[in-house]
């Protein structure tokens, strides 16, 4: 009989493993249903190894816990839990959209992974997803792009389309470029720590770049691929660029949708306008004016949209632009 101490002990766990006292998937199926951490992970590292998809998915997705309520301080449960992650991507489970949605805020690479390898989520769920994305990186990109290829999804990405205006009020006449923007900065990480007993540990990131012998694996064709590298617990991600804002690659799928080029669109998301100040009347027209123009764009990009049958007369009535601008005094 094993006498389990209060620590975990990883002797304790091989001991049992090669003892085979009974058959392997039966020990491993014991560890997955364990209170303590390090065996579950034990567990699931078992059952990734010896590919039981079939009859462990449901127990797998069990061991999780109650992934409304995750304690991030708790060390322990975090690397069970990239245990039991691994296991479920590697052996390739459907999960369920809800367990995902609720893993995203700590696990996004393996969230996303989940959700968005093989099919796109529903609508109502990759909307969610954008929301909580970071501004400008492959978790956006993915959203997006599974948006633009739904039924009810076109709407989701103009609805959170925003214009970021800059109005520059000169004293003369002088004609200023706008500057130009920052490189976009690709990560998306899950943390790394010493094991501590338990059995080799793996995460994962999302990136958009492509390297022959990289280990990627695709997870979102398109436009603007999207892969996923399973690593190390350990090692650091790479670093990749994202060429454009959500803004852009969201009016590049809307294009695509729509037959056209992204050029073709008279809407632009970081227009600049250049005043020169006459009287406090002809700056306000002009500035009214300036805005009026940028909504008429966006309302023809919705027309477009609703006549090519991507939006429906509710859809294209809930849609209004969403503009900042920002007045800069040169």
């Amino acid at each position: 009989m094993v006498m389990w101490g209060q620590k975990p002990d990883v002797w304790e766990v091989y001991r049992q493993e090669a003892a085979l006292e009974r058959p392997l998937i039966d020990l491993a199926e014991q560890w997955l249903k364990d209170p303590r951490p390090m065996y579950r992970a034990w567990g699931a590292d078992i059952i990734r190894r010896i590919e039981v998809r079939h009859l462990n998915s449901e127990l797998l997705i069990a061991a999780l816990g109650d992934v409304s309520h995750i304690d991030p301080r708790d060390y322990y449960e975090e690397k069970a839990r990239l245990g039991i992650l691994d296991a479920l991507i590697q052996l390739r489970v459907q999960v369920p959209e809800e367990t995902s949605e609720g893993l995203f805020g700590l696990y996004r690479a393996q969230a996303l992974i989940l959700l968005y390898r093989g099919a796109c989520p529903a609508p109502a769920v990759g909307a969610h997803i954008l929301d909580k994305c970071q501004y400008d990186d492959e978790c956006s990109v993915v959203a997006a792009q599974c948006l633009a290829r739904q039924r009810g999804g076109p709407v989701e990405l103009l609805e959170r389309l925003q214009v970021k205006a800059e109005v520059e009020v000169l004293d003369t006449a002088l004609s200023l470029p706008p500057p130009p923007a920052a490189p976009k900065l690709a990560r998306i990480w899950v943390g790394p720590g010493p094991r501590y007993g338990f059995p080799e540990l793996y995460t994962y990131y999302l990136t958009s770049v492509s390297e022959v012998g990289g280990g990627q694996t695709l997870l979102a064709a398109g436009r603007y691929p999207v892969y996923y590298v399973r690593a190390p617990d350990e090692s650091r991600p790479p670093t990749g660029h994202l060429p454009l804002d959500r803004n852009e690659y969201a009016l590049e799928l809307l294009a695509d949708k729509l037959g056209t080029k992204r050029e073709a669109l008279g809407l632009v998301t970081r227009p600049v306008l250049q005043l020169h100040w006459i009287t406090a009347e002809q700056y306000r027209s002009d500035l009214q004016a300036f805005a009026a123009g940028q909504r008429h764009h966006y309302a023809e990009l919705a027309s477009l949209l609703l006549r090519q049958g991507e939006l429906t007369p509710e859809e294209s009535s809930r849609c209004h632009l969403n503009l900042d601008i920002v007045v800069r005094d040169r």
